[in-house]
């Protein structure tokens, strides 16, 4: 019994606590022929940060905003390393920067606790180009059609379109 509602028949178990503070741990040891030894003994869990964060806008032509969003012991103070897989890596609680070039990355974020506990999140995401927004159209009078042009490029044309014909200027 491990403390939290949970056991396990293995030999050697690894168990993960979501929770923290003094947990009292029971290995009962029975042999075939029903004799039985019990031993129960405190362990100590220690609050852990919880690695998270957030993202902006993924595109090439914008600084990338890493927004950190790790839950933090309280009774400890947590530091972070970013590690991005272009080798760039920054000790900073929130990251902004750029990216050399389209296509996928890897970040890990570590979070470490003053009090010894570490936590790890990785996560791939992908930096994708972004759409130049460009139209034209020519002066009209009023009352007639206006044709627009759209001639957004970017992104391979997979990009949707929102116009906003706005009111007088």
């Amino acid at each position: 019994n491990f403390g939290d509602n949970t056991s396990s028949t293995q030999k050697n178990p690894g168990h993960t606590y979501g929770i923290f503070g003094t947990i009292d741990v029971t290995l009962t040891a029975k042999t075939d022929f029903g004799c039985v030894d019990m031993v129960t003994k405190q362990i100590n869990l220690i609050e852990s940060p919880k690695a998270d964060f957030s993202t902006g806008m993924l595109c090439d032509k914008n600084d990338v905003d890493f927004t950190n969003t790790t839950v933090e012991p309280g009774s400890a103070t947590t530091t972070y390393v970013w590690n991005f897989s272009d080798g760039s890596s920054y000790i900073t609680k929130d990251v902004t920067r750029s990216f050399p070039s389209l296509g996928g990355y890897t970040v890990t974020l570590k979070a470490f606790a003053d009090n010894g506990c570490l936590h790890t999140l990785t996560r791939n995401f992908s930096i994708e180009e972004a759409p130049t927004a460009e139209f034209y159209a020519d002066d009209a009078c009023a009352g007639t059609d206006v044709e627009f042009l759209n001639a957004t490029v970017g992104n391979g044309g997979n990009f949707t379109n929102s116009w906003d014909f706005g009111g007088l200027g």
